[in-house]
């Protein structure tokens, strides 16, 4: 019981701090703002080091001087500041200021104006509701030019308006009282009066001599000879009216700088707190010293278990602990470092107040040291700091990583709760009110209500059940390996629940904790409660559409601890393969094979068939409030065992809700643990597959009472009335009785299940021509629309409705493109590629699957995404771009044909799909197709000389895209039950000679002749006679009939006429397999062709991915613009070794840099601006090599130039090395990979992209005239780099042996001991 309470106490110890830790900010919070005249900040080691102390001293706004910042390392601030910033540059040797936003801090940059360029920067910004304005100032030398920029600061401070906190630093070059501020004369007394008018004309004070009104101390001190100068020249300055939100100020020195920085300490308006609870740091998992302790610490854990009543107990405990151990470690690292850090600048401070005091010049040596030891205390930490950060560019860069899709500039407009509307009316934006609003309302929502056990047996009646067999294989006890593979599923980045641990820490730590885990579990699942931490989550509150004021308009996601998750996606793995036997083919959530676009299709297509098919019903949209959190827990336990879900699996679900209870996320902090009663939680691995076990009785009900709508032809005997994507249900009605049953349906589902309809939120279409008919009359006020419905996020209805689809979606894309300009230069073409494919184009696919785009449309889009590749001058065809990266490309998505893909996809699900719930309403549209009245057999048929009038849009466009391939079977007709479905005419299977007319075809046809099972006898066995045939068809030349019959029955096999002549069997027909290639019509390629159509291998097209089928499509529809186009520039050059399409894409493979792997992309392509090219664009410019003055082709600049031979001798050496022949060839075209010999295959690639980059920039810089112009020291200096960084991050982490596996191959090029690097060039 000591045990229990112990237990229970921790975790409430926990909950109270992590509560009163939110009610901080209800008393006070400190914005930290600093100023620094860092003196030069190109080096990206020293602003590293800027990174460390800022982190350090938890500077949340710092002003920058002399950042020396300029366009083109612009990109290099963007990718090392993780927070906001805004920079006004100068040049590369001077000036430049910049105001950067600490990246946990909740800012909002309004607008920012460059006033001096370099000099004087304002920044309006919006931080915890307060409207800020900080202006950096870097005042010039010379007392003209200070004059004039301190006239264009009076301007600006004219312009701020009176509730705007005005924050005003910098280094201002002079000083307003010397004889405080200075050891000497003010030599700028013009520009100081100046300012002191500007500063009294706005009633501005100086922040630091407010809170130090008789203290010296200086900003900057130098030695010049004998003289000491001093000056306290960096500044805060404020509004006196708005100076008692003055905290403190303080100057301290730096290690990097000649300057030192001046701090201020402000209160401003409580904000939301980034942090409620304690998160596990995922960086200390590369910490080898910590993961070592961890092992160590958890061994020791481990022993304590008798001291608990329960494993339980000790597992929950023992995360508490984890907790402590991983706070320990960063703190005692962090107090030991402010304490030597505090030592350090107090005794530089004290030193230098002696040497200006006293004059006293020989202390410079010490106070020098001192320095250097408070430099060298942050660039330890920075040089780590800097390893990783080069580190993490090397492989996370241009790679689909959240390292990389984080660079994306994002409008800095906060999601969270800013206020809520309270029970009697009142709008808050007070945090306790507003934490006490949510707990009322989850309170009211998880409340259980009592559900009519009645309702429930109405609607239990006739669910399918699982198999003996299928329940008892769920059954089974718990197994550690169901566990291990859950674990290894489960996708990294999310944030954890309650007890902080992310799932990356089980991942790295399973081997440890692993099998503790497992036991916890087993014991849960035998006493029936899951350890504290499981039951308790974190509610996160999304945004909805509505009025944000309402709790209503906000989705609760559970955030659950992960190994409650695990545990989770152990049942939900098992439920997973046996759902779709007892749910029914029209709900397609969480149901494996099925898809959204399912529902969509159906939809789409029933609306179609009531345009021109006599098809008319009323749709119904129902809009569930809160359907998920309003499923009763009892009714989805009762719900499962009517299923058939044995007591062991369903005694493992109702684990995850025993003693359930969460905790709202709001105001930065976590409200009480409000109880949960019902509801299916959000966030956990198995809450789909859950709901849609619970709504599918419901939706059977509807299926058994209502008559669904049928139209001629339909060959299934219930017509269609459901269509459900989890709580999204769309309802068929034929009239006023299918309305009353869908009523009284719903009464008794919400009496089973506590669900509720909002009629107010739900919507209604009317479908068809209903005349002067009433059609049915609707519930709670509900109207029916007569133009369409947004069904699952796409626009279905008359073509009017359908454009909106597409409105404003050219113009959305330039926007989306235009958040990466900034980094643009630093991306690669791969990375381009991925910023297109992943993050813009993708955005398209779910209503392109379903609707054909106006005309135009897709070309207007693919310009743009092409013009952004390239960002310049086009260089290929961008048919090129669109071939996979293994073919010469760069997998650029292009759009038709990704449309295409989609459409035969969906050919894919009609053919072969038998579980596709649109599939009889797809026929009957297809049937209309040139009047044949024929479906699924068109696929069979030669297109080209058929007519597809009558078609709908999409169907047509599904038509074209199976042009794309050509079909073939092997055998020809098989037998089967489709053989009485079999085509015909237009049917390479049945070749016809003696039919050849088209006028006797349409005349064989119309009389009905369209299937085999046409040309026979109904109700009996044989084929019909000559004379039943002319008289059906009208044709008089019984001869005719003859020939036609025989070449009939010759196509047809022994066997498939023995099945034909039989009686039909029962049952829908499958319909033939079909081996698929491209259809490539009479084009001829060539070995040297870049085009080739070896790949992608297709086979039968029941099987055929969607990413092979849509690369298919790409290669035939850009057949007439890739003829001729060569493989690459090299075959007259490099022999056999020019036969490449297998080594294309080793030129991006890593440890090859992406913007290397681009530059031998080119070179192959021979897409380089070099002397030849140039003077094709401008005859003014020679064509000689700037070396040798031969002409300057691609060729010449990697392979001729006699500049380079002491680089290939060096190669030679290399590859000498690791026993391979160097050949130039192999340089140009990269060493042949083999997966026997990776590692070295992978370093000489490496090393041979390293080269090609060496000779092009040193090419680059002749022609510039500065930097490096010889290939060898280049590709040294580059390698030696890679090296070192590679090193020091593998050694970082204590992992050298990884560095020798990748880097040491044969020592060829290094050779690595345990802390030191031998690098062989």
């Amino acid at each position: 019981m000591f045990n229990f309470l112990l237990t229970l106490g921790l975790f409430e110890l926990c909950y109270w701090s992590i509560s009163l830790l939110a009610f901080l900010p209800l008393l006070m919070e400190t914005l930290r703002v600093g100023s620094l005249n860092i003196n030069g900040a190109r080096d990206a080691g020293k602003r590293s080091v800027l990174g460390e102390y800022v982190k350090q001293k938890k500077v949340q706004v710092l002003f920058l001087q002399e950042t020396h910042s300029d366009v083109v390392n612009e990109v290099d601030w963007g990718l090392w500041w993780k927070g906001a910033s805004v920079l006004s540059h100068g040049t590369n040797l001077s000036a430049g200021v910049a105001v950067l936003f600490a990246p946990g801090l909740a800012v909002k940059i309004c607008s920012s104006k460059e006033v001096c360029r370099g000099r004087l920067l304002v920044v309006k910004a919006e931080i915890n509701n307060m409207c800020f304005v900080f202006i950096n100032v870097y005042a010039p030398n010379t007392g003209r030019e200070r004059g004039v920029l301190f006239g264009s600061l009076r301007q600006e401070l004219s312009q701020v308006a009176p509730e705007e906190t005005l924050v005003i630093g910098g280094d201002w070059n002079c000083t307003m009282d010397f004889t405080k501020d200075r050891n000497g004369e003010e030599p700028h007394s013009v520009s100081v009066g100046v300012l002191r008018d500007i500063f009294n004309q706005f009633d501005l004070v100086d922040v630091w001599r407010t809170k130090h009104p008789n203290t010296r101390q200086y900003t900057w001190v130098k030695v010049f000879g004998a003289r000491v100068s001093a000056a306290r020249l960096d500044r805060f300055y404020m509004s006196r009216n708005q100076s008692n939100r003055l905290l403190g100020a303080t100057i301290l020195p730096v290690g990097f700088s000649d300057h030192h920085i001046t701090m201020a300490r402000l209160s401003i308006s409580p904000g939301p707190r980034q942090a409620s609870y304690w998160k596990f740091n995922v960086k200390l998992l590369q910490d080898a010293t910590f993961c070592s302790g961890f092992q160590t610490f958890w061994e020791r854990w481990g022993q304590r278990r008798e001291e608990y009543e329960s494993l339980s107990q000790w597992w929950d405990v023992g995360k508490v602990q984890i907790r402590l151990f991983c706070q320990q470690y960063t703190a005692l690292s962090s107090s030991e470092a402010r304490r030597v850090l505090g030592e350090l600048e107090r005794c530089i401070s004290e030193m230098e107040v002696e040497m200006v005091g006293q004059g006293n010049v020989g202390l410079q040596a010490n106070l020098a040291e001192l320095r250097r030891d408070l430099g060298s205390f942050f660039q330890v930490k920075a040089k780590g700091a800097l390893v990783r950060a080069r580190f993490s560019m090397l492989k996370e860069m241009d790679a689909p990583s959240s390292f990389f899709f984080g660079l994306e500039r994002q409008s800095s407009e906060s999601k969270g709760m800013h206020c809520l509307r309270l029970s009697d009316g009142r709008v808050t934006s007070v945090v306790g009110e507003m934490r006490e609003r949510t707990v009322e309302f989850y309170t009211e929502l998880y409340r259980a209500e009592m559900c009519d056990p009645m309702c429930a047996q109405v609607l239990f009646a006739g669910l399918p059940k699982l198999s003996r067999a299928q329940r008892d294989e769920m059954d089974i006890p718990l197994l550690s390996h169901e566990l291990a593979e859950a674990v290894t599923q489960m996708s990294p980045g999310r944030a954890p629940g309650v007890d902080g641990l992310p799932v990356e820490f089980y991942k790295k730590f399973w081997g440890t904790i692993g099998q503790d885990l497992f036991c916890v579990l087993r014991e849960c699942v035998r006493v029936g409660e899951l350890p504290m931490s499981c039951r308790r989550a974190v509610l996160t509150l999304l945004p909805k559409k509505g009025d944000l004021c309402e709790l209503k308009n906000w989705r609760p996601v559970a955030l659950l601890c992960a190994d409650y998750k695990i545990f989770a996606k152990v049942l939900s793995n098992r439920l997973k393969s046996h759902l779709d036997s007892i749910i029914h083919k029209d709900q397609t959530y969480c149901v494996p094979g099925r898809s959204i676009t399912d529902n969509l299709f159906l939809i789409r297509d029933m609306l179609d068939l009531s345009r021109g098919s006599n098809v008319n019903f009323g749709l119904v949209s129902l809009d569930q409030e809160k359907a998920f959190d309003r499923v009763d827990h009892e009714y989805l336990f009762n719900v499962m065992s009517v299923f058939g879900f044995g007591k062991s699996f369903v005694t493992c679900v109702k684990l995850l809700y025993a003693g359930a209870s969460c905790m709202v996320k709001v105001g930065g902090g976590l409200s009480r643990p409000v109880w949960v009663r019902r509801g299916i939680r959000q966030g956990c691995p198995l809450s789909g597959q859950l709901y849609t076990l619970a709504i599918e009785p419901f939706l059977g009900l509807l299926r058994r009472r209502l008559r669904g709508v049928c139209w001629i032809g339909m060959d299934v005997v219930t017509g269609i009335a459901v269509s459900a994507y989890a709580d999204d249900v769309s309802v068929m009605v034929r009239d006023g009785q299918d309305m009353q049953e869908l009523e009284t349906s719903l009464k008794v589902y919400e009496g089973a299940s506590s669900a509720k309809v909002n009629w107010g939120k739900s919507k209604a279409l009317l479908c068809g021509a209903w005349g002067d008919r009433a059609p049915p009359l609707l519930p709670g006020g509900l109207q029916w629309g007569c133009e369409g419905l947004k069904v699952l996020g796409v626009y279905l209805g008359s073509e009017r409705w359908v454009s909106k689809n597409w409105e404003g979606l050219s113009q959305a894309v330039v926007p989306r493109l235009a958040r990466w300009r900034w980094l643009l230069s630093q991306v690669s073409y791969r990375g381009r590629v991925l910023i297109i494919n992943n993050l813009v184009a993708s955005s398209l696919w779910h209503k392109l699957a379903v609707l054909n785009p106006p005309a135009g449309l897709l070309a207007d889009l693919q310009r743009k995404l092409v013009d952004f590749f390239w960002s310049g001058h086009h260089w290929l065809k961008a048919a090129v771009l669109y071939m996979t990266v293994h073919e010469g490309g760069q997998g650029l998505v292009e759009l038709e044909s990704r449309m295409a893909a989609f459409r035969l996809k969906a050919v894919q699900r009609l053919l072969y799909h038998t579980d596709v719930g649109w599939r009889e309403p797809a026929c009957a549209l297809l049937r209309r197709a040139g009047g044949l009245g024929l479906d699924r057999q068109l696929f069979l048929m030669k297109l080209e000389r058929l007519s597809t009038a009558g078609l709908s849009e999409f169907y047509s466009a599904v038509l074209r895209a199976w042009q794309l391939l050509r079909p073939t079977r092997e055998g020809g007709v098989e037998p089967g039950q489709w053989v009485w479905e079999e085509p015909i005419f237009h049917n390479p299977a049945i070749p016809l000679r003696s039919v050849q007319s088209a006028t006797l075809q349409r005349q064989l046809m119309a009389g009905g002749l369209q299937r085999l099972g046409d040309l026979r006898l109904l109700g009996e066995e044989g084929w019909k006679t000559l004379e039943v045939l002319a008289q059906q068809t009208g044709v008089t030349s019984l001869r005719l009939l003859e020939r036609f019959l025989e070449e009939v029955q010759e196509a047809l096999s022994e066997p498939v006429r023995g099945v034909f002549e039989r009686p039909k069997g029962e049952g829908p027909p499958m319909f033939p397999p079909l081996q698929v290639t491209a259809e490539t019509g009479d084009w001829q390629g060539g070995l040297e062709d870049l085009l080739d159509f070896n790949t992608p291998s297709l086979g039968e097209f029941e099987g055929v991915g969607g990413k092979a089928l849509y690369n298919l499509c790409v290669k035939v529809r850009s057949i007439r613009s890739l003829t001729g186009v060569k493989a690459h520039q090299w075959q007259g050059v490099c022999g056999a070794e020019s036969m490449v399409g297998f080594r294309w894409r080793a030129l991006y493979k890593p440890p090859v840099p992406k913007r290397s792997g681009d530059l031998q992309w080119r070179v192959l392509h021979g897409a380089l601006a070099t002397n030849s090219w140039l003077a094709r664009v401008d005859p003014g410019i020679g064509q000689g090599c700037p070396f040798c003055q031969m002409k300057e082709t691609v060729i010449h600049v990697f392979s001729v130039c006699t500049r380079l031979m002491p680089l290939m001798s060096l190669l030679e050496c290399l590859c000498d090395r690791l026993g391979v022949v160097f050949a130039v060839g192999m340089f140009i075209m990269g060493y042949r990979y083999s997966s026997k010999e990776k590692e070295k295959c992978v370093l000489l690639n490496f090393l041979f992209a390293q080269a090609k980059l060496a000779i092009w920039l040193t090419r680059r810089n002749r022609v510039k005239g500065g930097g490096i112009t010889d290939p060898l020291l280049l590709f040294n200096g580059m390698v030696s780099a890679r090296l070192r960084v590679e090193f020091e991050f593998y050694k970082m982490i204590k992992c050298v042996e990884m560095f020798e596996e990748i880097w040491c191959v044969g020592g060829a090029v290094c050779i690595a001991g345990e802390d030191v690097l031998d690098i062989r060039l």
